[in-house]
């Protein structure tokens, strides 16, 4: 084993032994049911914003036209998210809103270069 791979095999480690505890840790804390509404809605609801956070920003770059074109603004992912944003609000159906802002991006960038 050179160093790298030693590095690498300890990051990985460390990185499983955090994961481990922040999945254990909780799990043999909270033996009761939680009975605070705010603390019991805020997990609740808290993966869905992390991923929205994590997702909503690199939607507007989805097909890139400023890798090809620097300065131009991102049309097709602009018009991909305001499909999306309107079809969810709306129906709330999730194959029909990916299917549509997926569509609504494609026409987007086929009729804006």
């Amino acid at each position: 084993m050179n160093v790298s791979s030693c590095f690498l095999f300890w990051l990985v480690a460390a990185t499983a032994i955090a994961t481990y505890l922040l999945r254990a840790v909780p799990l043999v804390l909270l033996r009761k049911p939680l009975r605070n509404r705010f603390l019991v809605t805020l997990l609740e609801v808290m993966p869905y914003a992390l991923l929205a956070a994590m997702i909503f920003p690199n939607a507007f770059y989805a097909t890139d036209p400023a890798a090809a074109f620097p300065g131009l603004p991102p049309w097709s992912g602009i018009a991909g998210v305001g499909v999306a944003l309107l079809l969810s609000l709306k129906t709330g159906n999730l194959p029909l809103v990916a299917a549509a802002a997926t569509a609504a991006a494609w026409l987007a960038c086929r009729l804006g270069g």
